[in-house]
């Protein structure tokens, strides 16, 4: 069974640093170089140098981390809570490329007791070892979780999203910063025992599916592993509920570049073998739910593609809630068996980027960055948590929760 608790958090004076919309950073894996250089320049004190600082100049980044952190906690800049709490974080927010209404997604950042995958804690997509070995150099070097993953407690009926509202309505937040995506954050700090109980008793156990930080959860694992002291037993977690109205998974598109031309210009003719192929104009919705995916190869036309029942031989290695989504199809027959790229080889990894934004995947095929797009369709929660249940890994980047946890917050240190 999944445990929760309070935590000393570690956490931002706003009487030393100002705005904390300023010193707050997005998670280290959607950060550009643009954006990090952005972030160096916002604040001195910016989030990023901790988390994702910059190479160069000979100097170990996760040692220079390290110092950093210290420093901060010496001047003040960082202090570490009294004493154990929860923290209820309110983001307020609106979809990208879509409609203008505000939504609101409530999670609690709180300590999780490591458990192994599958005992109360399920994956739902693949990671790699070049971030977890990142990930890893940067907790040695630091002794903290110093940013969260976002977990989704199995919460049909609604009890602890209601729990997290009643307890964010019942004061003033700690934290009210509105950053430059015009995202709002507001925290609030909850030390009282029966506040904190409320949210454990509501919590109670509930199954957690990992939506962002894979990674960072098997990092936390090896590190219990090396590290048997008691405080690794834990990591940080934001936890939201899988029956909130404003959890939110975009679609991730793909992007495929490297494609021999004489392959491509087959390719239309080609999916025909596998696909029922419709053509639709790039203006027009799209309304029928059994496509798998879109292509977009240049010009006002997208390729609506649907698997044909005679070609799910291809997916026949795959075990029955894998086979079933859309993605599997997408990867299996159209990247490895047409275009002849596997994404779990590293050379398959170069050809396929990856975007929840539409504009922008056609538009980098447009201007010939791509060779093509692969246009994919939201997924919905239950579906996630299914497969995740059943023992299954999506391909990566299968689902993009939207908005990520902002990183700076708060971090749990390890000691």
């Amino acid at each position: 069974m999944t445990r929760i608790e309070p935590f000393r958090g570690m956490r931002y004076n706003a009487e030393a640093v100002g705005s904390i919309a300023d010193v707050i950073s997005p998670p280290y894996d959607v950060i550009s170089p643009e954006a990090q250089q952005e972030l160096y320049d916002c604040h001195p004190a910016n989030f990023v140098r901790l988390e994702y600082g910059k190479h160069g100049g000979g100097k170990d980044r996760y040692a220079s981390a390290r110092r950093l952190m210290n420093a901060w906690l010496e001047d003040g800049t960082l202090i570490e809570e009294n004493s154990p709490a929860f923290y209820v974080y309110e983001q307020t927010f609106k979809l990208p490329e879509a409609e203008q209404m505000e939504r609101r997604r409530l999670t609690a950042f709180a300590a999780i007791q490591l458990e192994p995958w599958g005992n109360g804690v399920y994956p739902h997509e693949r990671t790699l070892a070049a971030p977890k070995a990142d990930r890893m150099r940067l907790m040695e070097a630091c002794r903290a979780n110093l940013s969260p993953i976002l977990g989704v407690a199995q919460d049909p009926h609604g009890i602890f999203n209601n729990a997290l509202r009643e307890t964010a309505d019942a004061s003033e937040p700690a934290v009210d910063a509105v950053d430059a995506l015009g995202q709002r954050h507001r925290l609030w700090v909850v030390h009282k025992p029966s506040e904190t109980e409320r949210i454990q008793h509501a919590f109670d156990g509930a199954g957690v599916t990992i939506a962002d930080g894979h990674h960072r959860y098997e990092t936390a694992l090896a590190y219990r592993s090396r590290h048997p002291n008691g405080a690794a037993d834990f990591a940080l977690i934001g936890l939201t509920s899988s029956g909130a109205e404003d959890l939110v998974i975009l679609p991730i598109h793909r992007l495929v570049s490297g494609v021999a031309s004489e392959r491509l210009s087959t390719l239309a003719e080609n999916l025909k073998q596998s696909f029922h192929i419709r053509r639709r104009r790039l203006d027009k919705k799209l309304t029928d739910e059994k496509v798998d995916f879109s292509l977009y190869m240049g010009g006002e036309e997208l390729l609506d593609a649907e698997l044909r029942g005679d070609a799910a031989g291809a997916l026949a290695d795959l075990p029955p809630a894998l086979a079933e989504l859309s993605v599997s199809k997408l990867h299996a027959v159209l990247l490895r068996e047409t275009l002849h790229i596997d994404t779990n080889k590293e050379a398959g990894q170069r050809q396929v980027s990856y975007t929840p934004r539409r504009a922008e995947a056609l538009d980098k095929v447009r201007g010939g960055e791509a060779q093509l797009a692969a246009l994919t369709r939201p997924m919905p929660m239950s579906t996630v948590e299914k497969t995740a249940r059943a023992g299954c890994a999506m391909p990566q980047k299968s689902t993009y929760f939207y908005p990520k946890l902002a990183s700076g917050l708060v971090a749990l240190r390890l000691f």
